[in-house]
């Protein structure tokens, strides 16, 4: 059955409302969603809050990412739960710990649930950076937000990451099936 998507702004046959299937539609046009959708946020955050902080050691948005990550949730997680939150490879998360470790923004805790890896708390300073970092997001994308027409709620963007989430994993697990 065919049902009828609009897109808000195009301008093409009776004005964004197009007929296909959305499900068909959706399998061929996530992946270039995803990709504009990162790098907009991308040139965003290093052109616009990334100027406003200073970083010990040229700290990277990769390890800004893995703080901030710690930072949102109530307890030390570990890197593998970080890898799989940011859904980034374990050895990158591995590096930027390292480094976020040496710049003294982050430590090392022993995880009583599991002795084979570590739960990671932030310092002072990591907390004083990713403070800094969650509020300069925030203002930068209200400040241009202000200037759109339309902008998204709270629970949009909730939504949105919930969404999100089931197709990366989704995504994960279906390459994972296609390469074996």
């Amino acid at each position: 059955m065919k049902k009828s998507l609009s897109i808000e702004g195009l301008a093409v046959n009776q004005g964004g409302n197009l007929n296909f299937n959305p499900v068909e539609f959706a399998d061929t046009t996530f992946q270039n969603y995803a990709e504009k959708i990162a790098a907009d946020y991308s040139e965003i955050i290093k052109h616009r809050v990334l100027p406003q902080l200073s970083r010990p050691g040229n700290l990277k948005l990769r390890e800004l990412r893995v703080l901030t990550c710690i930072h949102f949730f109530a307890i030390p997680i570990t890197p593998a739960q970080i890898a799989e939150i940011l859904r980034v490879d374990p050895a990158t998360i591995s590096r930027s710990v390292q480094k976020l470790e040496t710049a003294k923004m982050l430590k090392r805790e022993e995880n009583n649930r599991d002795r084979r890896s570590i739960r990671l708390l932030l310092t002072p300073d990591g907390r004083q950076l990713t403070t800094a970092y969650t509020q300069a997001v925030s203002e930068v994308f209200k400040e241009l937000e202000s200037h759109l027409l339309y902008g998204l709620s709270d629970e949009e963007k909730t939504t949105f990451m919930n969404v999100m989430i089931k197709i990366s994993r989704r995504a994960e697990a279906l390459r994972a099936l296609a390469n074996t």
